[in-house]
């Protein structure tokens, strides 16, 4: 699973800055997260896909958003432990999937901010 923070281009909110987003992708499922901060498209590198060096509140951001991967990481931690414990018990009410590919396809689907850690 890969995870990476983008700046939405395609949203620009009437102050000028545009919303950043967390993007999970497995087995070429996308899912996009907003992150709640948004930030003005000249102190955002597209390319590196993080903040220039003279964004004003860079710091402040990182940290938020490194607080919210680890918030996701321990809930998609915590999905897949209680998706093994429930195919160990009913192995046969689940598609012929390799274990790893089928925990981490539905962590995908149900990584919500409504679960908690």
């Amino acid at each position: 699973m890969k995870i990476k923070v983008v700046c939405r281009k395609d949203v620009t909110y009437k102050n000028g800055k545009s919303p950043l987003a967390i993007r999970f992708t497995h087995n070429r499922a996308v899912k996009m997260v907003s992150i709640g901060l948004s930030v003005e498209p000249r102190f955002w590198d597209f390319e590196t896909q993080m903040f220039t060096m003279d964004c004003p509140e860079r710091r402040a951001m990182q940290t938020k958003i490194d607080n919210e991967i680890d918030d996701y990481l321990k809930k998609i931690r915590r999905l897949e432990a209680l998706e093994s414990l429930h195919i160990l018990s009913a192995p046969q009410s689940f598609p012929q999937y390799p274990a790893p590919h089928y925990l981490l396809h539905i962590s995908l689907l149900y990584v919500d901010a409504s679960v908690p850690c």
